[in-house]
């Protein structure tokens, strides 16, 4: 039984890597066919971005995930405020 654990949670992550790549490798297919706007990409890596980039100068990457939600509701903030203020003069 304990030699099943380990093997176990290492066969679930190798899983979620490769459903990983998979998305990522579907998301660059569709980017050069022109199904998806670059924009809408860079929304999506934004957080992951950031968080690496924290996770790499802070003290703890639990630090870095807090400091990634917080800035990351900040930008969601400031976009619907904006979108308010267009909607508002259309």
């Amino acid at each position: 039984m304990n030699v099943i654990l380990p093997i176990a949670i290492y066969a679930a992550l190798g899983l979620a890597g490769l459903g990983i790549l998979g998305m990522g490798i579907s998301g660059l297919r569709s980017l050069a066919y022109g199904k998806v706007r670059p924009l809408g990409i860079a929304i999506v890596v934004i957080p992951i971005v950031l968080v690496a980039v924290l996770g790499f100068t802070m003290e703890t990457w639990a630090q870095a995930a807090i400091f990634t939600l917080v800035v990351m509701f900040g930008l969601t903030l400031v976009g619907m405020f904006l979108t308010g203020v267009r909607n508002l003069f259309r």
